[in-house]
């Protein structure tokens, strides 16, 4: 129980995106959020994972900025490229310089996405129940040399009782670009 704040690991490249670390929680109910800086890119992708039991079994919370798709979608993997969509995706109409809070709860057979505090995506669904880990993720970096992009402040897994609000930023600053 608790709050663990997790800093990216060293496996980061910096136009290919990645799982940037894993934490493991000792409970299947618990929130995945990160804290997320956009500026201008497009086509990149956000997602925070959880109970994450192998490459092919997860459940993910994906915010997306492409021009064409502005929206945040929950989804059950099932196998390497295979999402299962589960509620309604989330559109939003936001262009650039954009502060979001992106969070993933699970409690029980309850999964649901939170934007900014406020509830996005709320299902019912039963298909992965054990702890696993929870991750986060981030694709489609501006791989032209362009501007900083895209930024995570935060990303913490924590059990919905505590705000985290005494622990420290550890994973402040990581840039699309690279660690700084």
């Amino acid at each position: 129980a608790g709050t663990y704040v997790v800093a990216p690991g060293p496996s980061y490249a910096g136009h290919g995106g990645g799982v940037l670390n894993l934490a493991s929680y000792p409970s299947a109910d618990y929130n995945g959020k990160a804290t997320c800086i956009w500026h201008n890119g497009t086509d990149e992708t956000l997602q925070i994972q959880g109970r994450i039991q192998s490459a092919t079994s997860y459940y993910v919370a994906m915010w997306r900025t492409f021009s064409s798709l502005r929206r945040i979608d929950l989804f059950q993997v099932y196998s390497v490229g295979g999402y299962n969509p589960l509620g309604t995706p989330y559109s939003y109409t936001e262009t650039a310089d954009l502060s979001v809070e992106l969070e993933l709860r699970m409690a029980g057979t309850s999964i649901s996405v939170w934007k900014d505090g406020s509830s996005v995506i709320s299902v019912t669904d039963s298909s992965i129940s054990a702890a696993g880990q929870a991750g986060f993720y981030l694709s489609g970096l501006q791989a032209n040399g362009g501007t900083d992009s895209f930024r995570i402040d935060r990303f913490e897994v924590n059990d919905g009782a505590s705000s985290g609000s005494s622990i420290a930023a550890i994973s402040s600053g990581y840039h699309q670009r690279g660690l700084r």
